[in-house]
């Protein structure tokens, strides 16, 4: 994973830290990685990189927020063109994005080893993302944005009691939930 070209290279910006990155590198295997939220593809090019014998899949409806007015951290909107042309230019792994909803597209989806949850981060979205990933994920979920400026997301986590999955690992902002055997 080479953290410093892609944040100086990507259109737009990557959206977690370089702790929250290797933190993440950490737990992924060659498995399936899925991605919920996109934003400039940042993060999963990241997944992409620290596992080039695997595949990666974002999933973002692009719709709402900045997808429509701009991103205030640089200035533009993103867009899936864009999106697709950072996979393109610095991708590790074959990595695809979906333009959908995370709960419609992976309701049913084949099982993967690893889900990263960084998209709507209302309360009641991440709690409906977080009952579709527990499903899918084999081995582990990761949650960006446990943090005072993400009340939704700092209140789900607070607040979940579920006996499948417990808390391995943190870096900044992203928390890694293993499966229990």
């Amino acid at each position: 994973m080479n953290y410093e070209r892609t944040v100086n290279s990507i259109i737009g910006r990557v959206g977690i830290t370089k702790a929250e990155a290797e933190v993440m590198a950490k737990y992924l295997d060659d498995g399936l990685h899925i991605e919920i939220g996109t934003l400039w593809g940042g993060s999963a090019i990241l997944a992409s990189q620290a596992k080039p014998g695997g595949k990666v899949v974002t999933v973002d409806p692009m719709n709402s927020g900045w997808w429509l007015s701009q991103d205030p951290v640089v200035g533009i909107a993103p867009s899936h063109e864009i999106v697709n042309l950072n996979i393109e230019r610095l991708s590790g792994c074959p990595v695809q994005s979906v333009k959908g909803y995370s709960t419609e597209y992976l309701r049913g989806h084949e099982p993967c080893s690893t889900l990263l949850i960084d998209g709507d981060h209302s309360y009641e979205a991440i709690r409906a993302d977080w009952f579709v990933a527990r499903e899918i994920a084999e081995s582990y979920i990761f949650v960006h944005d446990y943090d005072e400026l993400h009340e939704g997301v700092l209140r789900f986590i607070d607040e979940l009691e579920d006996y499948t999955w417990y808390r391995v690992d943190q870096a900044g902002s992203m928390l890694v939930f293993g499966r229990h055997d």
